[in-house]
């Protein structure tokens, strides 16, 4: 192992937010692996477990990224919060009586906003993990090339849910796609706030 590798290892042990999104970003690859593989996520029961593990686990450690950089902020800014306390509002809290309330604002925004690609993802988490699974609706598009009679279908995988996330816009794209830039948009938000954490 080198000691680029070997660096690069400490560092994710030592940042529980970054382990976080890596730890996501795993069981993505995963998923598009199954996909790769497969042709799709949805065959059979073998698949649809190794499916259900990967989402299950790509949510939990997506929005544990959030969750370790309110963490990460209590720290650093000596807020006081015991840890089992430490959520959006009790940093909230503690930022207004120190004048930072402009460090989550944006996060506040996604989060209250139910039409937010946060506030969806945090949703599907609490659904997939606590309650049941979410239901998919497969849309196989086939495309015929008439110039060699030839036909190539692909499979779009959305989940479906229930009347307070159907009509997100977010709930439209691919499982796969949905994800990539979900896992994409959370590592912009910890950037963000990190920058405004070091100011």
């Amino acid at each position: 192992m080198t000691e680029e590798k070997k660096r690069k290892e400490e560092e994710l042990l030592n940042d529980r937010v970054n382990f976080k999104l890596y730890a996501a970003e795993q069981h993505l690859n995963q998923l598009k692996d199954i996909k790769q593989k497969y042709g799709h996520i949805m065959g059979s029961t073998k698949i649809r477990i190794q499916t259900e593990m990967e989402i299950d686990c790509f949510l939990a450690h997506v929005i544990g990224a959030k969750d370790s950089l309110l963490v990460q902020i209590n720290d650093d800014l000596g807020l006081g919060i015991p840890i089992e306390k430490v959520n959006l509002e009790t940093v909230n809290a503690k930022l207004n009586d120190i004048n930072k309330t402009n460090l989550l604002k944006h996060l506040d925004n996604l989060t209250g906003k139910k039409t937010s690609w946060l506030w969806l993802l945090n949703e599907i988490r609490n659904h997939s993990l606590h309650r049941k699974r979410i239901p998919r609706l497969v849309h196989v598009n086939i495309t015929e090339n008439i110039s060699n009679n030839t036909s190539y279908s692909s499979e779009t995988i959305h989940f479906v849910g229930d009347a307070r996330i159907k009509d997100n816009p977010f709930m439209q794209k691919d499982i796969i796609l949905f994800l990539q830039e979900s896992l994409d948009r959370m590592r912009k938000l910890v950037e963000n706030v990190r920058k405004k954490l070091k100011n």
